[in-house]
């Protein structure tokens, strides 16, 4: 990663400008469009309350053209309250008779703001009757307007995250890597070697210089091969005279120079980029579709019942709440990445990282096909198993990339473009899951999910040279190997004090705790996904800074010390001021903290698996965290709707950020006590 680091101004200036005008496009586009819809949206909104109105006149004039008094109208106060229901920008709908008297009304409750009432007439036998008066809430077209921006935003954001991560790797492949690499192996050749080449066949400018080196390389070891050959055919002592030039340079075998093959991190980036993104397409609507599939297939599909002993698992199934069963497809998700993490471990070591990806697009690929077929929720939870089984092992592949990839000095900038290809997935297939979802149903995104997860190998196989196996042993038994890494202390103390705890911040607290009190505070689904964007903004601002500064002290305990202080201290600031601005305050504290704490947890780990931890290979133990983590992930929440419901929201929050600071403190004294390796001295003490 040094050699990236020679180019790292000239890459951030390319990639800066070309993002600054796709923004600038994209953004005056979309002002142009938000222009033409403030103009219009009050006329609009104008047109649709006459012709509402119209409908009720015109019911309304019916009955009283059949002699029906106003004041003895059956069924108004439904029909009108069914209006108020499905028109949000209407405040209040009212009838009024001749006389100008309110006679039947219905109001939305609202927070406030300005209500502009109108009036269309009833007329009954050719003769003015009453009057419906509609009131629009200024206010919720005003919220309409604030989300149409809302979107505009986040369509700019996901544009600009897509090609800063396109053309990150871009970059790197064509310019930044093929020259840092040319630049490597120059200084090698000032220091006397001759016999490595640059393994690069590109086209472009940077191609041919690199061709033009090595056929310098290739010249020099000619000239010393045929200068030997010389001096065989003269009588000189060739042996003797080829020793001393050997003790002065390093000249390639007579098979050639050897092939120099760069490694770095942004060779898997984009390809996990667009495996996460694949993943992600399905999150905003999976609850809805697990919902709509149990209502279609009933309380038990009939197929269930037919397998094999499926009576008992047909009873059983139909016995569970139909709250538990729409939560399962997320649940069996996330159980089956953290049962099938140390396994893909183990493939690791054994296979190297760029088989283990290639191995974990099948199941991913073919779980998105068959959740497309699904026509039942059990379908739908068995396919998720096994999206699950992909998602382990393309996750430990990446990791392990990394691990094989970095120098203790790059770690956890390693594990930040793991986290920034993760985060930068979730909010743009999120975003564009729920669109597409909106356009072309469920089911399809399913398939595109599949599409883009084959595109990611296909990447893979284009962009990563094979890494060597640096665990050729083979693996013990799994058993055995969690039980060695439990026992060691500085592994146990990383995982109990670091890992668990900001899988509770982040799974219990930001995604189940924080939208349940903002929802009780009064906000609107919108409000609170903005609230929620925070978390994801600043994790991408703020990722690669902090770890680029973790690695330039080994100061990748100190790190997830302030993650974890920082983490305990918004929650307790939730639970002392429990209103809007301090959850949102919160949200935005966890995403730094999380950028602090996540690249280096996986640098720490690294750091201690350098050779093997506790005797166990680094890929092995990198599942097994993983596992631990994700059963943190799965119980947080159900702990966190357990203290809500025994102790209300503030205290909720106090507790959980007094036991994350414990957790901070505790967690810095065993970082002072404990040395990372049985090599090296407390980090504390550099």
């Amino acid at each position: 990663m040094a050699n990236e680091t020679l180019f790292r101004g000239l890459s951030i200036r390319i990639v800066a400008f070309a993002i600054a005008v796709l923004v600038l496009s994209l953004a005056g586009l979309s002002y142009a469009t938000y222009d033409v819809f403030d103009r219009q949206a009050a006329a609009e909104l104008d047109r649709k309350a006459a012709a509402v109105a119209d409908l009720i006149a015109n019911r309304v004039g019916r009955a009283l053209d059949l002699g029906v008094p106003f004041d003895q109208l059956v069924g108004v106060e439904e029909f009108l309250g069914d209006v108020i229901q499905d028109q949000p920008e209407f405040a209040s709908v009212t009838l009024a008779d001749a006389a100008g008297r309110e006679v039947y009304r219905k109001d939305r409750p609202r927070p406030g703001g300005g209500v502009r009432v109108q009036s269309w007439p009833v007329t009954a036998r050719g003769v003015a009757a009453g009057a419906v008066l509609i009131g629009v809430d200024s206010e919720a077209l005003n919220e309409r307007l604030v989300g149409i921006a809302f979107d505009v935003g986040v369509t700019l954001l996901v544009s600009a995250l897509i090609s800063l991560e396109v053309l990150l790797v871009l970059i790197a492949v064509s310019l930044t890597i093929p020259v840092g690499t040319l630049v490597t192996l120059m200084n090698k050749v000032a220091g006397g070697d001759f016999s490595r080449r640059v393994d690069d066949r590109a086209q472009d400018q940077v191609g041919r210089l690199t061709a033009a080196f090595n056929a310098a390389i290739e010249r020099v070891n000619r000239e010393y091969r045929a200068a030997l050959d010389r001096a065989l055919a003269a009588g000189a002592d060739a042996a003797a005279w080829g020793a001393e030039l050997s003790r002065r340079f390093v000249f390639a075998p007579a098979a050639g120079a050897e092939p120099f093959a760069p490694q770095s991190v942004l060779f898997i980036r984009l390809p996990l980029f667009l495996f996460f993104f694949g993943s992600e397409l399905p999150r905003s609507f999976l609850p809805i579709l697990a919902k709509d599939l149990h209502a279609a297939s009933g309380p038990a599909p009939a197929w269930l019942a037919a397998v094999p002993g499926g009576s008992w698992l047909a009873q059983a199934y139909a016995a569970i709440p139909a709250e538990v069963l729409v939560a399962l497809p997320l649940s069996a998700y996330l159980l089956g990445i953290a049962l099938f993490s140390p396994m893909a471990g183990r493939l690791a070591a054994a296979r190297g990282s760029r088989t283990l990806f290639s191995i974990g697009v099948v199941p991913a690929v073919a779980g998105y096909v068959l959740t497309f077929l699904a026509d039942s929720l059990p379908e739908l939870i068995l396919w998720r198993t096994v999206n699950a089984l992909g998602f382990a092992f393309v996750s430990i592949a990446a990791l392990d990339h990394i691990a094989a990839v970095t120098t203790p000095t790059t770690r956890a900038q390693g594990m930040a473009a793991y986290l920034a290809a993760y985060v930068s997935a979730g909010v743009c297939g999120t975003a564009i899951g729920a669109i597409l979802a909106d356009r072309i149903g469920f089911a399809p995104v399913f398939l595109l999910s599949a599409v883009f997860t084959i595109g990611s190998a296909v990447l893979l196989w284009i962009f990563t040279p094979a890494t060597p196996h640096r665990d050729a042993a083979p693996a013990k038994k799994a058993s055995g190997s969690m039980l060695r890494l439990l026992a060691t202390p500085r592994f146990l103390g990383l995982l109990l004090c670091a890992g668990i705890p900001m899988q509770v911040i982040q799974s219990g607290f930001l995604f189940y705790y924080a939208p349940l009190l903002l929802q009780e505070l009064g906000n609107r689904q919108a409000v609170i996904g903005r609230v929620l964007m925070i978390y994801f903004l600043l994790v991408i601002v703020f990722n690669e800074v902090l770890a680029r500064w973790a690695d330039g002290g080994q100061r990748h305990g100190k790190a997830v010390a302030i993650g974890l202080g920082l983490s305990g201290v918004a929650a307790a600031a939730v639970g002392l001021w429990t209103n809007t601005w301090a959850a949102a305050g919160s949200v935005a504290a966890i995403g730094v903290a999380w950028a602090f704490s996540f690249s280096a947890q996986g640098a720490l780990l690294l750091r201690m698996g350098e050779g093997r931890l506790a005797g166990v290979p680094p890929a092995v133990a990198i599942g097994f965290y993983r596992l631990a983590e994700r059963c943190g992930a799965m119980v947080a929440p159900v702990l966190m709707s357990l203290m809500i419901t025994h102790m209300g929201f503030a205290d909720t929050a106090l507790a959980t950020g007094i036991g994350i600071a414990v957790c901070a403190v505790l967690f810095a004294v065993q970082m002072a006590a404990l040395p990372l390796t049985d090599s090296t001295v407390p980090e504390t003490s550099r």
